[in-house]
């Protein structure tokens, strides 16, 4: 059965507002029998103040928004979003602050826990890594690195055309050229967004000099015609993980299955949340994902089947106890910091 999100946004043509849309109204496949396709937004709110809000929907303004959302009224990255999804003829795209009631802690809590399936199942994730929130635009200008040099053309046939062509010396940097590219962005830096890159079928990223393009086991910059093979760490641990990208669970999980989940735990522990409380919430997309590989029952962070070895995470910094509860004191999400 073909999974929706309970909401989407009908991103318009240009001529027509978008609007919010109750996928309980529309059919799951096309009449050509395709699958009803949706984009994602992997973004970070970034600092809100009286100068700078987020759009959100509430029950106040559901009906309004049903109604129509002015492009105008959105963020900067909500705009350009909707630009990207309409070039791209993709007429529905989720975005979490208008499709989750944002006074609702009950809907919150349901659309929150579907995060593996919104994610896995959209057909393009677009990821807006420039830019420190939603009031900044991604669809900045990027300029191709390495020297260039303008000729001249002019063809006076029939064409009668007139101008001049760059010609560029490009440059590889090799495998690291997008961390390097997003390593300084806030994007990066979120707890939430770690989950929405891993769990995406395909992922297109703007970072802050260029945009690259990532799917089930290659990576293209905008600037390179040659494919990648995505490190075996990302794909076993994490590309894997994805709707698209990954085989029949395996009966029995390896050593290395387990490897990846405690390669995880550590790398989403260096992630940053606004809300301490929503430590278990931001991850448990993947844990989700991961417990159709290995079959055992998930313990706040840790696993059943693996639990003698995963009860040895060790803190690589200060950790500290939030002030409320958030999970048993053996487990790694009990505390804030990196292990």
């Amino acid at each position: 059965m073909t999974f929706l999100p309970a909401r989407l946004i009908d991103v318009g043509d240009g001529l027509n507002q978008p609007r919010l849309v109750l996928t309980s109204t529309l059919w799951p496949r096309t009449p050509q029998g395709e699958a009803t396709k949706y984009m994602a937004l992997s973004y970070c709110w970034g600092i809100l103040d009286g100068t700078s809000k987020l759009l959100t929907t509430t029950h106040d303004t559901i009906r309004s928004r049903i109604e129509n959302i002015e492009v105008g009224a959105m963020p900067l990255a909500f705009q350009d979003a909707i630009a990207v999804a309409r070039k791209l003829t993709i007429q529905y795209i989720w975005i979490d602050s208008l499709c989750i009631l944002q006074d609702d802690a009950r809907d919150w809590q349901t659309e929150s826990s579907k995060m593996a399936e919104i994610f896995s199942n959209a057909y393009l994730t677009l990821i807006a890594a420039a830019g420190s929130g939603c009031n900044d635009s991604f669809l900045i200008s990027r300029g191709l690195p390495g020297p260039s040099c303008a000729i001249p053309l002019k063809m006076n046939h029939e064409l009668n055309v007139e101008g001049e062509f760059s010609l560029r010396f490009r440059q590889h940097h090799g495998r690291g050229d997008k961390m390097a590219d997003i390593r300084g962005s806030r994007w990066i830096t979120r707890g939430w967004t770690f989950q929405e890159e891993r769990l995406a079928r395909r992922a297109l990223i703007f970072g802050s000099s260029k945009f690259f393009l990532d799917c089930r086991s290659l990576e293209r910059s905008q600037d390179s015609d040659r494919y990648q093979s995505r490190p075996a760490w990302v794909a076993s641990a994490t590309g894997n993980l994805g709707e698209d990208r990954v085989p029949e669970p395996e009966s029995t999980a390896t050593a290395q299955v387990w490897d990846d989940w405690q390669t995880l735990c550590s790398h989403y522990s260096y992630r940053e949340l606004t809300f301490p409380k929503d430590k278990l919430p931001a991850f448990s997309g993947m844990a989700s994902r991961f417990a159709k590989k290995v079959h055992s029952q998930y313990l706040a962070g840790l696993w059943r089947q693996n639990l003698m070895h995963d009860l040895f995470w060790t803190p690589v910094t200060i950790m500290t106890k939030p002030s409320n509860y958030r999970s048993p004191s053996w487990s790694w999400a009990s505390l804030d910091g990196r292990i």
